[in-house]
């Protein structure tokens, strides 16, 4: 199968799924979540039945129970460079991805 094939019966699944299940979907958009990702994971959350704290984009809380565990810390959410297209794909703790 190539990918044209697999894209294919990606995008029919997808249209049966939005036609007989819509309220199990959720379609995000990137570029608005670039833009305001406040705005996009209120709306997630809120999806998911959850409550969104703007502070969940600063790691700080689970960066402070790692520290405990003696784990790496894990960045931030930085919109910049999710937006950069020259930069390199890094994993949540720096190292680049392949």
């Amino acid at each position: 199968m190539n990918i044209t094939q697999i894209l294919t019966i990606f995008h029919h699944e997808l249209e049966l799924s939005k036609k007989d299940f819509p309220e199990r979907l959720f379609i995000m958009n990137q570029t608005a979540f670039t833009e305001d990702p406040d705005a996009v994971m209120v709306d997630l959350f809120k999806f998911l039945g959850l409550r969104w704290d703007t502070s969940y984009l600063t790691n700080d809380a689970f960066n402070q129970k790692g520290d405990l565990l003696g784990r790496p810390r894990v960045p931030g959410f930085n919109s910049t460079r999710s937006a950069c297209k020259d930069c390199k794909a890094t994993n949540p703790y720096g190292k680049v991805v392949h």
